[in-house]
């Protein structure tokens, strides 16, 4: 949670006063590491800024992208994609999996099965 700037300054003049860190986490619900990080961001920059929300991450691997490779290649392995993304296998299969794409699948030989092709063929 992102605390005001005044709530900021108002917990460090709480503590500079002269009361304990187990009083400062009573009253304020801030740890004696979350004072020092603040006092260290008002030496730094002059203000008790809150920090910035997290943006969305920047990913390396386009949708677009991954699925032109997949239309191309079918039978490439993830090492393979990965190599020509420039990251790694899991980046590659949680990628395909956050777009939905499927992959090849594997046809079970079983003498069932070789029946019914030979005979639709």
């Amino acid at each position: 949670m992102a605390h005001s700037s005044e709530y900021r300054a108002k917990a460090i003049a709480f503590k500079e006063d002269g009361h304990t860190f187990s009083e400062l986490a009573k009253v304020f619900g801030v740890s004696c590491s979350t004072y020092y990080r603040w006092k260290e961001i008002k030496k730094a920059t002059g203000i008790y800024k809150p920090a910035k929300p997290k943006s969305s991450r920047h990913r390396k691997i386009s949708s677009e992208e991954l699925k032109r490779i997949l239309e191309e290649k079918p039978d490439s392995y993830l090492h393979e994609i990965a190599e020509e993304f420039g990251c790694t296998k899991q980046s590659v299969h949680s990628a395909i999996k956050r777009n939905k794409f499927t992959r090849k699948k594997k046809l079970l030989l079983t003498r069932k099965n070789l029946e019914r092709r030979g005979r639709n063929t």
